[in-house]
């Protein structure tokens, strides 16, 4: 059994078995969503954190939850994540609901080395070389699936985070990736 809670937009705790809001606020989970926060990684805690939406019928309007799983014996945290979601949202009579704008972060995470490293990156030697001299590496890139080739590449070492906003330098992780196919036409290093 995986360690997994979930949480609405408004950082309410949502009871992982029946989906009912309990009565236990987190008010960071709140700030994140509002800072753009869309999944982190950090090997350090061995936390995964995933924002996503859902909804009980096609005509219903989705909802945004967030997941946060604590991998306790996996080396396939984003794998176990992807599974443990879609098995509890289902109990709780809803379907996974993307933005008809993005590629679901969670779909990728199915099969997360199916991404590869943008190559118009710097080498990624060399951006492991930046993460252990202690510098923020913040990254721009124009879609989810090179978002997810920078986490497969460096999740499992450093502290990685994706974010839908450009400006997402609210984070203290190794590596921050923004998403914006309206900012980024390829993938980028950008200066803070």
């Amino acid at each position: 059994m995986i360690e997994l809670e979930f949480y609405n937009s408004t950082g309410e705790k949502i009871d992982t078995e029946s989906g009912a809001v309990l009565n236990m606020q987190d008010d960071q989970v709140k700030e994140q969503f509002l800072n753009g926060l869309r999944l982190s990684i950090d090997p350090t805690d061995r936390r995964v954190k995933l924002y996503f939406r859902a909804k009980k019928t096609a005509h219903d309007r989705s909802e945004q939850f967030m997941a946060d799983y604590l991998n306790t014996n996996t080396e396939r945290p984003l794998i176990e994540l992807h599974n443990g979601v879609h098995q509890h949202i289902s109990q709780w009579g809803f379907e996974h609901a993307p933005d008809t704008n993005e590629k679901s972060l969670l779909e990728l995470m199915k099969n997360p080395t199916q991404h590869d490293y943008p190559p118009e990156l710097i080498p990624e030697s060399e951006l492991a070389t930046r993460v252990d001299t202690n510098l923020q590496v913040h990254i721009g890139v124009p879609s989810y699936e090179e978002a997810i080739g920078v986490l497969a590449a460096r999740g499992g070492v450093d502290s990685v985070v994706v974010a839908s906003k450009t400006d997402a330098g609210d984070f203290y992780h190794d590596i921050v990736v923004s998403v914006s196919e309206d900012e980024y036409n390829v993938p980028q290093i950008l200066d803070k």
